[in-house]
């Protein structure tokens, strides 16, 4: 005499096996394709400008100068012992305006600025035009 539940024993087997099977294809298209910027991220930008704080972007680019966040009023305060303390929103800000400057009076031209901590910046310029 043979049990009646090994028929349907044997189909709920064999249905987990599909169930898993499609959850393990599942992953693998997820985790390995459809994904051609793995690795990279969206740049920062302020005041239009690309900012790369602590990376350095992808494409092919030339040094054009440096900046730095001091101004007169960092070097006074500095004078009369008073802490500038400013968040790095206001340091890229200043970076911008001292890099701005710099460019209107002809001094340089520059795409993007690439900073580690935020007081002073490597201007650079994009060998090639942006791909959006």
């Amino acid at each position: 005499m043979t049990p009646t539940t090994t028929p349907s024993l044997t189909i709920k087997v064999y249905s987990m096996k599909q169930i898993i099977t499609c959850i393990a294809l599942l992953l693998s298209v997820t985790l390995f394709g459809q994904n051609d910027n793995k690795g990279l991220a969206k740049v920062y930008k302020r005041q239009g400008i690309e900012i790369y704080i602590l990376s350095e972007p992808v494409r092919e680019y030339t040094v054009t100068g440096k900046v730095t966040k001091d101004d007169l009023g960092s070097w006074l305060n500095a004078l009369n012992g008073k802490d500038d303390n400013k968040d790095l929103y206001q340091m890229i800000d200043a970076l911008i305006s001292n890099a701005n400057r710099k460019q209107k009076k002809g001094k340089l031209e520059y795409d993007a600025i690439i900073t580690e901590d935020g007081r002073t910046g490597t201007l650079i310029k994009f060998n090639d035009p942006k791909k959006e």
